[in-house]
């Protein structure tokens, strides 16, 4: 039965009942009855962002990430109940955006065919510098929801393969402004892990991306860790 026909048989439940109503039956049991409702079938997770800070790990050579270096991710899912329980099983797409603000740069090998991190030499200047890559991805998610007594209770763990769309690196140096595409061993694919902890609309996420962005063994071997805030309807 979908959302939609639950919506439509309760509503005529209620418009049904309310002339049996005695006189102690007040509209606050309405309000109650509805939003029990509205937990229990609207609040399906299929629409989901994620707020996140993103970092390297790996061969960083001493570097530091900034706090900018943030990404979001648009998910957009379908949620499969297992039965009456608490649990349910989630697939769909999203679109991850992930920003790097570091004091470094990528140095780009050529006779390696190699990109290499490296820390930002004093004589050059760097303005507004990111490296930016955005991917297409498939998540699944197993997905826990508990409706308690005071508040709804949400826990996800989940696995996700993702297609690069675009990846570059952009500064500017006073009015010059420059991007970098130039990236032959950027890796096509790339998969990880994540999980989001919460109360029914916020939460928090944190996931790892066990492919490293470089597929080159001469280059510097990244990958990515990401966590934050998660909104979900």
């Amino acid at each position: 039965m979908t959302t939609t026909l639950r919506t439509i048989l309760f509503a005529l439940s209620i418009f049904i009942s309310i002339p049996n109503f005695s006189q102690g039956q007040t509209i606050s049991d309405l309000e109650s009855a509805m939003e029990d409702f509205r937990d229990a079938e609207i609040f399906t997770e299929n629409f989901s962002l994620d707020i996140t800070h993103n970092q390297f790990l790996g061969d960083i050579n001493g570097t530091d990430a900034k706090w900018n270096s943030i990404g979001l991710n648009l998910g957009f899912m379908s949620d499969k109940a297992f039965g009456v329980s608490d649990f349910s099983f989630a697939y769909g797409f999203r679109f991850a955006f992930n920003n790097f603000r570091n004091n470094g740069y990528l140095n780009i090998v050529d006779s390696l065919s190699a990109t290499q991190l490296e820390a930002l030499p004093e004589e050059v200047s760097r303005d507004k510098y990111k490296f930016t890559t955005n991917f297409f991805e498939l998540p699944l998610e197993l997905r826990f929801r508990h409706d308690g007594a005071d508040r709804m209770i949400r826990f996800t763990l989940g696995g996700v393969i993702g297609w690069r769309m675009r990846v570059f690196e952009h500064w500017t140096d006073g009015d010059l402004r420059y991007k970098e595409y130039n990236y032959a061993d950027v890796n096509k694919f790339r998969y990880g892990a994540f999980a989001r902890l919460g109360f029914k609309n916020i939460g928090l996420y944190a996931g790892y991306y066990f492919t490293p962005i470089f597929k080159n063994s001469e280059s510097s071997t990244l990958n990515i860790l990401n966590f934050g805030l998660n909104i979900a309807f």
